[in-house]
């Protein structure tokens, strides 16, 4: 096992790929996406589920790449599907980001009779750098980048999110919702609400996706399906 790898890959955990196939035992460590490296702040423990090796091990891979598609860092872990792995630390880029926005990718690759699995990605902003193609619409770390937008929403690097309603343009602190309330509601098979406040709906959807919504000042429900920030363990 690549140390360095296994570094990038918990960080890439930490900064909140959605739905990974391994499976993240608390407490979760946080993270920090930046110009010259991933680096992941405080330890956090994995154990892999997808036996795709047949060796009792999960394979997955990790890559960062910049707004022109060069690879800052590439490589694959290996994960005991069998015993948990803790790490944290530091890795480098192989080479200087050219253009935003950052990019880091983890996907479970198929073998062994198992299918492969697109895990998420994480985005991340390098100030200074110039953005190829369209450059977003916010770059304050909010998930949603609709301009119409009634709500914002933040991933809080511990596995929940922070909302904020919007009037007029300014956000007003609506609330936050933990890594331990999503695990409280879990997928049960119809939609439910997790929590709400100041117009800002979180939904948990039949199928386990999460789903936001707020009346907008032109009386239309402006939704957003949140991907991003995402770090349940299960438990």
């Amino acid at each position: 096992m690549n140390p360095r790898f296994l570094r990038l890959f918990l960080i890439g955990v930490a900064l909140g790929v959605p739905a990974l196939a391994c499976k993240i035992i608390p407490p979760s460590g946080s993270g920090t996406l930046t110009c010259s490296s991933v680096d992941v702040t405080s330890p956090i423990t994995l154990q892999g589920t997808i036996d795709n090796t047949g060796t009792s091990q999960e394979k997955v891979n990790v890559t960062v790449t910049d707004g022109a598609g060069n690879i800052l860092l590439q490589g694959a872990v290996y994960l005991s599907t069998t015993s948990t792995t803790i790490a944290s630390g530091t890795s480098a880029y192989q080479m200087a980001p050219k253009y935003n926005p950052l990019t880091l990718t983890v996907t479970t690759p198929p073998g062994n009779g198992q299918a492969g699995q697109f895990d998420g990605t994480v985005h991340g902003i390098c100030p200074g750098l110039p953005f190829l193609g369209a450059k977003p619409n916010f770059t304050d770390g909010r998930c949603n980048q609709e301009p119409w937008q009634s709500f914002a929403v933040y991933p809080d690097n511990k596995g929940g999110y922070i909302f904020y309603s919007l009037h007029n343009s300014i956000g007003y602190y609506a609330m936050h919702v933990t890594e331990k309330d999503l695990d409280n509601n879990p997928d049960d098979g119809i939609n439910h609400i997790i929590a709400q406040s100041d117009g800002v709906q979180l939904w948990r959807l039949a199928g386990g996706l999460l789903q936001v919504h707020r009346i907008g000042m032109d009386g239309k429900d402006y939704s957003f399906n949140l991907t991003c920030g995402v770090m349940e363990d299960g438990d």
